[in-house]
């Protein structure tokens, strides 16, 4: 009677095989996983703020927030960020204040650079949001990242910023209603492949546009 079986070397052979195959395909797996879920968590933060403006200004009978002491420019940043977070943050959209670690956000291509985001809220889910002051003749400027401290801490994957204009509000990247995500000569673009210099503060409109898919 004949028995058939593998060589030892056979075996050997068919394990590399197996671990370069896997070698290849897991950091992709885990990295398309890591995507969904941050995704998940940035269409949850983004319905949620914005619901909220809706319903501030259906229940303050305004259209803007150039209606409220965040339009008067004669007050201090710390005295209208004092406003936001009484009137609006803890009203509709439930978390806490407190002393929050800075989350050192990376870079969308030059990961040497880092925004150093200190919080003045983390929402009950786990957002931090960071009120500044005006950018791009905005009212003032929104900064979050949707899981925090969590990670991956990177622009254009969990940190955006959101611009109040006078009449209106938008994302970064899309500025004063114009899709400028994609400009290359840009350097809040959402496009690295044209910009090596790319922050990627433009991604949240990108995502947005691209019906809610993190292609890049």
């Amino acid at each position: 009677m004949k028995f058939f079986g593998f060589t030892l070397a056979e075996v050997l052979i068919t394990l590399g095989i197996i671990g370069l195959v896997a070698a290849l395909l897991i950091p992709s797996a885990i990295e398309n996983a890591q995507k969904r879920i941050v995704l998940n968590q940035y269409k949850a933060f983004y319905r949620d703020f914005t619901n909220a403006v809706d319903l501030f200004m259906q229940d303050n009978s305004i259209s803007s927030f150039a209606e409220t002491p965040m339009g008067n420019t004669a007050l201090s940043l710390n005295e209208r960020k004092v406003y936001f977070i009484n009137n609006f943050l803890k009203k509709y959209i439930s978390g806490n204040t407190g002393d929050f670690p800075t989350i050192r956000e990376k870079y969308m291509t030059k990961n040497s650079n880092i925004y150093s985001m200190k919080s003045d809220y983390l929402t009950s889910k786990g957002a931090a949001i960071k009120i500044d002051d005006s950018m791009w003749n905005s009212l003032f400027t929104v900064y979050f990242d949707v899981n925090g401290n969590k990670g991956p801490n990177k622009v254009g994957t969990d940190a955006f910023r959101f611009y109040f204009y006078p009449n209106s509000s938008s994302p970064q990247g899309a500025y004063q209603r114009t899709k400028d995500w994609d400009c290359s000569n840009c350097g809040d673009c959402c496009r690295p492949d044209l910009n090596p210099g790319a922050s990627g503060w433009g991604c949240w409109q990108r995502i947005i546009q691209d019906s809610w898919q993190i292609n890049y």
